[in-house]
């Protein structure tokens, strides 16, 4: 962190005596008295179920070397300043130690497969110089500050995720950012209850443009350009956006005023992972990455686009994609602990988007070769869709059925919606609402001997990892 104890107190509008430790330089920042070392800030956030205030002595006695609080507390041990709102306090000291910041710092967003981007993004970028990014997917008010004052400022880049579920979130997540680069990956269904509708995402979405560095000027924005909602928010917001694809070849048909920078299309699977082609301005990438499916096209193309607006040179960008890893969770893919069967672990979150896109793959692996292996879909319920939602998870039955699933395990509600949408499309397997990972367990074990694909995906309030842990090979490597 660039900023004394005293530079703090005053770029978050707190009060309080900083006694002899007014020019301290703080390490960084935490939530959570579990993770604080020596040297950290403490700030006092309170959820739902606890209240950061409580564990303020804790946090001391671990090595913080102030507090940041609500209210007064006498005896914590350390200095303690006082804000009116502590989580904004958070994103105002992270805002300060941006703008001391040395680094290109490069916003993503996006309804799915933001974090997929920031990853590969972060990887090609980290072959040009040291970078930073968010650990995991810390991409809201509270997160996204902490990955930015966990980074020195010296990185030659930052990679941020903001991820957004209310109207006011992507105007207070890009006031701290301030990104040199922001990057739409896609908009889809996600977080309807309060954005209202497709184009009510892109409209927020598009808003992490409007706090680039110089959006007049010298800022610079990426979006694709296969979601004419997108298309036109972003052009509202600037004037000289950028484009990438993941229509390959087909990117020429579409009808985009502006700079393409790349497309991408999925070539098939092979023994590694998947071929891409990148269709770049001034050549063509063929590569072979650790990543398999078709709907990865847009993180690739995403990434790819990023890194070469942010100076990376194709070769840069080959060499990077070429090394980079899914995080668990995210389509990582895994084998079961019955032998014959492989597991897709995508179970942290969903959105219908997301969902239509894991569950394509995922069938795409069981056809692999010529195999006649069975696909398995272990899902759980879509939430925040608002209005929508009945429809989503009907659709999300259809589909099931129309890619030839052999069994759908679900879990939570609207179990009676995704079963009409498998009726209607005669689904001939088998359906299971309300189901534990025990079920899962034990219906691979009785199929010992055959092959087959089980995707698990599902709204993260799901808890939908219980099942993953339940039926892969413990311990096992990312495959």
């Amino acid at each position: 962190m660039k900023l004394t104890l005293a530079d703090a107190r005053t770029a978050m509008r707190a009060v309080g005596d900083l006694a002899d430790r007014a020019e301290v330089m703080p390490r960084r920042a935490a939530t959570d008295s579990r993770e604080v070392g020596h040297g950290d800030v403490f700030f006092c956030i309170r959820g739902e179920r606890v209240d950061g205030h409580d564990y303020a002595r804790a946090a001391v006695a671990a090595g913080a070397v102030a507090v940041v609080a609500g209210r007064v507390l006498p005896d914590a041990g350390a200095p303690v300043l006082v804000a009116d709102d502590v989580a904004a306090a958070l994103g105002r000291l992270a805002a300060a130690h941006r703008a001391r910041s040395s680094s290109r710092v490069i916003g993503v967003t996006g309804s799915a497969g933001k974090t997929t981007v920031k990853e590969l993004l972060a990887a090609v970028l980290s072959c040009a110089g040291e970078t930073a990014r968010n650990r995991l997917n810390l991409n809201n008010q509270i997160g996204m500050p902490l990955s930015m004052l966990a980074a020195s400022g010296d990185e030659r880049f930052w990679v941020m995720e903001a991820g957004i579920s209310e109207p006011r979130d992507m105007d207070e997540l890009g006031a701290v950012l301030r990104p040199d680069l922001a990057v739409v990956v896609n908009v889809g269904p996600a977080h309807l209850e309060a954005l209202g509708d497709v184009a009510g995402v892109a409209r927020h979405k598009a808003r992490l443009l409007a706090w680039t560095s110089d959006a007049n000027g010298g800022g610079q924005g990426l979006v694709s350009a296969d979601y004419p909602e997108l298309v036109a928010a972003a052009r509202a917001e600037m004037a000289g956006v950028a484009f990438f694809s993941a229509r390959g070849a087909d990117a020429d048909a579409v009808e985009v005023p502006g700079r393409m920078v790349c497309t991408a299309r999925y070539l098939g699977a092979v023994a590694e992972g998947g071929r891409f082609l990148l269709t770049l301005e001034d050549g063509e990438l063929d590569l072979t990455l650790p990543l398999r499916g078709a709907f990865l096209a847009e993180s690739v193309a995403a990434a790819a686009g990023a890194a070469l607006l942010a100076g990376c040179a194709p070769e840069t960008v080959a060499l990077g994609l070429a090394k980079a890893e899914l995080p668990r969770q995210r389509f990582s893919v895994r084998p079961a602990a019955v032998a014959g069967w492989t597991v897709i672990d995508d179970s942290y979150n969903a959105n219908p988007l997301s969902l239509q896109r894991a569950m394509e793959a995922a069938a795409e692996m069981a056809r692999a070769s010529g195999a006649l292996r069975e696909l398995v879909l272990v899902l759980g319920e879509m939430r925040e869709l608002g209005a929508d939602a009945v429809r989503a998870h009907r659709e999300a039955g259809a589909q099931a059925a129309r890619l030839g699933a052999a069994v759908v395990f679900w879990k939570g509600g609207h179990a009676e919606d995704v079963e009409q949408g498998l009726r209607a499309e005669n689904f001939e397997g088998v359906f299971r609402a309300e189901a534990a990972p025990g079920d899962v367990r034990d219906y691979l074990a009785g199929r010992a001997g055959n092959e087959g694909v089980v995707l698990v995906k599902g709204s993260h309030s799901n808890h939908m990892e219980h099942f993953t842990s339940a039926i892969v090979r413990e311990n096992a490597d990312v495959v």
